[in-house]
């Protein structure tokens, strides 16, 4: 499904029915017929920002592993 477009002049016109619709589901604001922002629920983006803290923190293990493996035997080598 996608998701409702509307105009920035829209917006500011119905701004609070926008931010009502925006409970049920993401909205689109075009400015000069691009996108340009997306206004939402503050549970969605309150998720959303969870799961990126989830796969950076997923991100910087892997990378800590990786760094270990191919270079474990100066970490240790430091560490002495």
């Amino acid at each position: 499904m996608a998701m409702k477009q509307v105009t920035s002049t829209e917006f500011q016109n119905s701004a609070g029915r926008f931010l009502d619709e925006a409970r049920k589901e993401p909205i689109g604001i075009q400015k000069h017929g691009r996108a340009s922002h997306v206004l939402l629920d503050v549970e969605e983006y309150e998720r959303l920002k969870a799961l990126d803290n989830i796969v950076d923190d997923a991100t910087f293990e892997k990378l800590m592993e990786e760094s270990f493996e191919q270079h474990g035997e100066v970490y240790e080598a430091l560490a002495k």
